[in-house]
């Protein structure tokens, strides 16, 4: 959460039971990461490899942050430097299970120079595989990942996050 640094999380299983075969839905994320600038932000940690990752949680339009869940959120200005990467995110590893309602990865409050990828499988996701959010989340890299199959698109960039550049067209697979 708040002021960590250089950890690494890897080879869990998040939102699933120890077999990684049955969902266990979270109450929200499945991992989040953000700070403030009382406490600090979190920098240079690591997601992967080997992490399975699904929030299933069905979220409810008057939430303080109304459907926004996530198997992995990076919020805030001073969240940087951050990896994710060699992870099942939405899904696990045969492909059997998914998120029937959230996101496979958002970015937004300010979120900076954080990656996604190499080697992340982004799938199975209710709603978006990667969701870049809000003014100021920039110059995040989003590379060599596979991501299909998640029920409103691959990639979107809103609220003028990345300047509201075109995300990329996938024209072959």
């Amino acid at each position: 959460r708040n002021n960590i640094h250089h950890n690494k999380v890897q080879g869990n299983y998040i939102g699933t039971n120890a077999g990684g075969t049955v969902l266990v839905p979270n109450s929200h994320n499945g991992i989040y990461i953000f700070g403030d600038s009382r406490l600090g932000f979190p920098e240079e940690n690591e997601i992967g490899p080997g992490n399975i990752i699904i929030a299933d949680v069905m979220e409810k339009p008057d939430e303080k942050y109304a459907l926004t869940w996530g198997a992995v959120r990076f919020d805030s200005t001073g969240t940087t430097r951050n990896i994710v990467h060699g992870n099942w995110i939405g899904t696990n590893k045969d492909g059997s299970l998914g998120s029937r309602w959230n996101s496979g990865v958002i970015m937004g409050g300010g979120a900076h120079h954080n990656r996604i990828g190499p080697d992340n499988i982004i799938a199975n996701n209710g709603k978006w595989g990667v969701w870049v959010r809000q003014e100021g989340t920039i110059a995040n890299t989003i590379t060599r990942n596979k991501i299909y199959n998640n029920g409103w698109g691959a990639i979107i960039l809103e609220e003028n996050g990345h300047h509201s550049i075109d995300p990329p067209l996938i024209i072959s697979t």
